[in-house]
Parts: C-alpha cells; sequence; structure tokens
C-alpha cells in the first residue's frame, strides 16, 4: 500500500506511514465524494484538509476517465468528470477565449491578436496531453478527505 498524501509505501502492519505520520485507518476510511462536496462548496477551512491521490475512486470508472481526457480534455470534461471544478472551468474559460481571439482574426477585425490567441491556448494544451499521460501511466490525481471521528 502507498500513502496517498506523500506516496511512500507502507509496510504491512504498520499503523502509520513512515513519511508523514498518517494513520492508515484514515488512510483506508477517506473520502472522494465528501472531498468534491467541499471542492464545489468553496469552504476555504474545508478545502484545507482535502489531498490529493493516485488512487481511483470505485465510483469512477477508468474507461470512461481516459475516453473524457482524451476527446474532452482540452475543455476540461474529466476535470469535471473527477470533481475539480475549478481546474475545468479556467480550461473552458482559455478555450473559449481563445476561439473569439481566432474568429476576430478569421475575420481580420483585430490585428494583431494570432499572439494572444496562441498563449491562450497554451495552458489548456499542455494541461491536456499532460493529464493524458497521468491517466495512461495512473498518476491522475483524485480528490479525498480524511474521516472525520
Amino acid at each position: 500500500m502507498r500513502c496517498p498524501k506523500c506516496d511512500k509505501k507502507i509496510k504491512a502492519g504498520k499503523a502509520f506511514c513512515e513519511g508523514c505520520g498518517t494513520k492508515v485507518a484514515d488512510i483506508e476510511n477517506a473520502s472522494y465524494e465528501d472531498a468534491v462536496e467541499i471542492l464545489k462548496s468553496g469552504n476555504l477551512y474545508e478545502k484545507e484538509k482535502v489531498f490529493y491521490s493516485h488512487k481511483m475512486p470505485e465510483k469512477l470508472e477508468r474507461k470512461k476517465l481516459l475516453l473524457l481526457t482524451i476527446f474532452g480534455g482540452f475543455i476540461g470534461a474529466h476535470d469535471f468528470y473527477v470533481g475539480k471544478r475549478k481546474k475545468a472551468i479556467i480550461k473552458l474559460v482559455l478555450f473559449i477565449l481563445a476561439e473569439i481571439a481566432n474568429v476576430l482574426l478569421y475575420l481580420k477585425i483585430v490585428n494583431g491578436i494570432s499572439t494572444i490567441a496562441g498563449a491562450l491556448f497554451l495552458y489548456p494544451l499542455a494541461s491536456w496531453i499532460v493529464d493524458i499521460f497521468k491517466v495512461i501511466f495512473n498518476k491522475y490525481e483524485f480528490p479525498y478527505i480524511m474521516e472525520e471521528k
């Protein structure tokens, strides 16, 4: 088993992660659904408790995530799917702005906007390519929160 907080290997029978001190019992009871709700709510105090792990939640399907990443990742479809709304909205807005800039350039309404359009495409494009590899190699991170006792 690997620690979702620090990604160090936890030896069998250990009660704590040697890397960060997290209790193994807390790791096993971490909640994906609660973390997504906290991220949606925007509660900054609670948001600090959210951590990210490579462990895919049972609720999500790997094949669906991969297809959303490949075909809709440029606009953040896979981020919406896993509950990372803020990241998804940023990608979507940048994509829309870049498309508006491209239309203005094509219609020759505004000169010299090609640099702006290209710059707006960089973040979604780079993030999309990186996320494809993260999903393929099981390195994509999902939000979790430790259960309160």
